[in-house]
Formats: C-alpha cells, sequence, structure tokens
C-alpha cells in the first residue's frame, strides 16, 4: 500500500492532485472572505441609512417643537395674566365671569427617540455634542409635555370659583388662589424649557416650521379666539 502510494506521489499525480486542493482550498477561503465582506457592508449601509432617517424625523419634529415653542411664547404672558385676574378676583371676594375660567387647548410636541444603533452611529458620524443636542431636545419635549398634562388637570381646579357651579365659599376661593399660584409656576418652567428648547434647536440649525394644519397666534385675542396654543391654519 504505501509502495503504491510512494508511486502516486513521485509519479507527479499526487503534486498535481495537492496543487489543485491547495488552489480550491484558497478560492473557497477568498470567497468567504470577500461574501463576509459585502454582506458587512451591505448590513453597515443599512444602519447608516436607518440612522439617517431617524435623524431627519427627529429634525423635522424638532422644527415643530420650535414653532411650538414660539407659540408658547405668546400665550404664556396672556394665560399668567388670566391666572392673575382670577386670584385678584378670588381676593375680592366678588362674581367672577365663567369665561375666565376658559382654557385654550395646550400643544406640545413629541420627538421621536433613535434606537441606541442608531444613536452610536450618530455619534460616531456627526460628533457627540450634535448627538447629544437631539438627545436633550428629546428629553425636554417629553418634559414639556408632562407640565402641559399637569397644568390641564390643575386647571379643573379653578372652576371651584365658577358661579354656574354653585355658591363660592371662602375655603373655595382660598384653593383657587392656591391653585393660579401652583400655575403661574408651571407656565414659568414651561417657558424656560421652550426657550432652552428653541436656544438648542438653533445650536443645530433648526428653524420653525408650523405642523400641517396649525399656525402660531398672532396674539392673545387670536388665542382666545380659536381657543387654541395653535390655532388651525
Amino acid at each position: 500500500m504505501f509502495l503504491a502510494i510512494r508511486r502516486w506521489w513521485f509519479g507527479g499525480r499526487g503534486k498535481i492532485t495537492l496543487r489543485l486542493f491547495l488552489f480550491e482550498f484558497v478560492v473557497v477561503v477568498a470567497g468567504v472572505i470577500v461574501a463576509q465582506a459585502v454582506s458587512d457592508w451591505a448590513r453597515e449601509r443599512s444602519e447608516i441609512a436607518a440612522m439617517e432617517q431617524a435623524k431627519s424625523r427627529m429634525d423635522a419634529e424638532i422644527a415643530h417643537g420650535v414653532a411650538t415653542a414660539q407659540a408658547w411664547a405668546i400665550a404664556i404672558p396672556c394665560l399668567d395674566a388670566q391666572l392673575v385676574d382670577i386670584m385678584v378676583a378670588a381676593g375680592d371676594e366678588r362674581p367672577l365671569d365663567p369665561r375666565l375660567f376658559d382654557r385654550p387647548t395646550f400643544r406640545t410636541e413629541a420627538i421621536s427617540p433613535m434606537s441606541t444603533e442608531s444613536g452610536l452611529l450618530m455619534v460616531e458620524r456627526y460628533g457627540a455634542d450634535r448627538a447629544q443636542l437631539h438627545f436633550s431636545l428629546a428629553q425636554r419635549a417629553v418634559r414639556q409635555s408632562e407640565i402641559s398634562v399637569s397644568m390641564a388637570e390643575k386647571w379643573l381646579g379653578l372652576s371651584v370659583l365658577n358661579p354656574d357651579f354653585g355658591r363660592v365659599r371662602d375655603g373655595d376661593r382660598v384653593n383657587a388662589r392656591a391653585t393660579a399660584s401652583a400655575l403661574r409656576s408651571a407656565l414659568l418652567s414651561m417657558g424656560n424649557s421652550q426657550s432652552a428648547f428653541v436656544s438648542e434647536a438653533r445650536r443645530l440649525g433648526i428653524g420653525p416650521v408650523d405642523m400641517p394644519g396649525r399656525r402660531r397666534p398672532r396674539d392673545c385675542a387670536d388665542i382666545r379666539t380659536s381657543g387654541a396654543i395653535m390655532p388651525n391654519a
């Protein structure tokens, strides 16, 4: 058996077979490496495309948020003056006009967060500072929504002064004044948050864009007439 192998090898056929085997092995390994590289490249391109899509969506939502922040900048002094009128009227123990308790529809904008993978890619491609601004704006939008919901709930507490609901007692006036004071504090927090939102968006080069079908109010009268922070366009 060993003699046959020796003859096969030294006869040249073994060396030819080995060369063919090595050639085919190299071709297969190279093919696997190339296929893996192509797969990695395609996956990376797909992840980059997903990140860019998420960034574009966030930029559009931030632009809507800037427009809404500008609407709040107009609305906050109007709402604050309304609350002051309520507090003064409650302290004077005089009848209040039921229309004084009307509240415009509040509005805040949501910003869709990125996935962890897209966030890391954004840091890599655009830098940590720019990525952090996007994340900060998304967090501010969440906080603004929380403040808005809280204010809407507290505003209902002012209705104890509404004569349409029956006799107004001294305790009602005290509670309503405390509620109005808390609402004024919440308006201050909302104003500070919205101002910071606009400032951070400006650093990203993003300006205001109204939501489709919505517009920023002209003044307090426009808010009262439309009944909304962002009236219908």
